[in-house]
């Protein structure tokens, strides 16, 4: 995943190519190289949150270590919904800004009664400032609504307000907190039935005892009913005509937790059929530095035959749940196809009951798509990625209620295994954010420059330039020494020293 500076990089690289016919040059953008060599190049925004470390911890130990955790026993900072009538919305209402009686706010929180929300802050609040008011988007005549906010500070009641209806210029308070890390955030019906109370959190904003201020929109959103990821492996594979949901659940297991160094663990699970001899391994690899988990599966025969017929191997296969606000949408490039429209980004909605397929083509890995995605939803979201050379397959499918199931992997696996034969599926990341997605994909490449990219005697790889004469004698097939050193004497000619002479 690029960044738009990045992006428009490598576009210009795809477009010379495109421009200049057969003879390409790969050659590494000097705005690309300081950034490679330099990594304080990020902006601070760019850091992992601790929110997206507990969502990433909580994911990795429900499907790697089968434990359950649930979200508000983990978080350090957050708004945890404790009840709302509807799902709680962050800086608008179903795509709209925030309306207190025709006036709009850009930011703040929409809720409906009865609600209870509580603000859980990074450190000691100083003050609490908000505009509250009944929301007017939907109103149909004024007067609707009836609604009491207050304020809970340390167990007590720090501030209630007067009765307010819709067609109601909001009000303008301020909280004292006093040191306090938690407050909570009421809507109340007025004893009335909560037909018409919708209500806006306009503005607000907390100030630190240290000073700091920001806004309460851009804490996650936490839902105490939200259930924890399923301890469900996230691969899937049948094996013999039979699930691997079904088969796992009765072969012999073992699982192993080992740390690799001071940033990286590696959690191990093993299956074993008891009647075939068929090992499936998975070795996951979790990061303490970024929200970021990668696995890979393997296949086994152990025993003295030839195994049953493997197929439909998913190295990933995993649902999200949307918890609040807005649909899913997915984001995602083509590939490149040597066209002057490579790497061109899409963004497709993912509404109830519809399916995304893609997939790559020709055996190559990014011959028409990348496979990098990027799936968004009310502020937040994951970025996954199908590590494979070769084909590959991807497919989003959303439910009818509030589920999204992902599944990816190698593309027409249908095969048996000799004994003693192993087999790897893809490599799978998956890294989890909040908040702004192209923020996220700076936090991506982090990771990548962080702990992927090949650096000898600790450095990254220099600028490099390479070129080809590929096409012009039918890739290679026509081409002969002599035709070779001419390409070669041609470039050096012009003052341009290659690194590399691809064929």
């Amino acid at each position: 995943m690029w960044n738009k500076n990045a992006f428009n990089a490598i576009k210009r690289i795809s477009m010379i190519a495109f421009l200049v016919g057969p003879v390409v040059l790969l050659v590494v953008p000097q705005q690309m190289q300081s950034v490679l060599a330099d990594q304080s190049t990020f902006v601070p925004t760019s850091t992992p949150s601790a929110a997206e470390m507990d969502e990433a911890t909580r994911w990795a130990a429900a499907k790697f270590d089968g434990k359950s955790i649930k979200a508000e026993s983990m978080s350090s900072s957050g708004l945890i919904v404790i009840a709302n009538n509807d799902p709680v919305q962050i800086n608008g209402r179903s795509g709209k800004p925030l309306n207190i009686n025709g006036k709009i706010y850009s930011g703040g929180l929409y809720c409906h009664a009865l609600s209870h929300v509580v603000v859980r802050l990074p450190s000691q609040g100083r003050e609490f400032t908000v505009v509250i008011g009944v929301d007017s988007n939907e109103q149909t005549s004024p007067g609707q609504g009836s609604i009491v906010f207050s304020v809970d500070v340390d167990g007590k009641e720090a501030f209630r307000s007067k009765l307010m209806r819709e067609g109601m210029s909001g009000e303008a308070i301020k909280v004292d907190l006093n040191g306090a890390r938690e407050f909570i955030l009421k809507v109340g019906d007025a004893g009335d039935g909560i037909s018409c109370d919708q209500a806006d959190w306009a503005e607000a904003t907390v100030v630190l005892s240290d000073g700091k201020i920001f806004k309460l929109a851009d804490l996650p959103l936490i839902s105490r009913s939200a259930q924890p990821p399923s301890s469900e492996p996230p691969f899937s594979f049948v094996y013999d005509g039979k699930p691997s949901s079904e088969l796992l659940k009765s072969w012999q297991h073992q699982h192993s937790i080992k740390k690799l160094d001071e940033n990286r663990t590696e959690h191990l699970q093993t299956w074993t059929d008891p009647k075939t001899g068929l090992e499936v391994r998975c070795r996951a690899i979790t990061y303490s530095d970024f929200p970021t988990i990668e696995w890979t599966v393997y296949f086994k025969n152990t025993g003295k035959t030839d195994t049953p017929i493997l197929s439909d191997v998913l190295s990933i296969d995993t649902e999200f749940q949307r918890i609040t606000g807005d649909e899913y949408t997915l984001y995602h490039q083509r590939g490149t196809p040597c066209t002057i429209r490579d790497y061109e980004p899409f963004e497709t909605p993912l509404s109830p009951n519809t399916k995304k397929r893609i997939t790559a083509a020709g055996g190559r890995p990014s011959n028409s798509d990348l496979p990098y995605f990027n799936i968004g939803w009310q502020q937040q979201g994951v970025i996954l990625a199908v590590g494979w050379p070769g084909q590959w397959a991807a497919e989003f499918a959303r439910d009818a209620a509030e589920g999204l199931r992902v599944r990816a992997g190698q593309e027409l696996v249908h095969l048996k295994l000799h004994p003693g034969e192993e087999i790897r599926t893809p490599l799978m990341a998956l890294q989890f954010y909040r908040g702004d997605r192209v923020r996220a994909q700076n936090v991506w490449r982090r990771w990548m420059l962080a702990h992927n990219l090949p650096r000898s005697n600790g450095k990254v790889p220099p600028m490099q330039l390479a070129a080809c004469s590929s096409h012009q004698f039918g890739e290679m097939i026509n081409a002969d020494s002599a035709s070779q050193k001419l390409f070669i004497n041609r470039y050096l000619a012009e003052g341009l020293k290659l690194d590399y002479w691809w064929m």
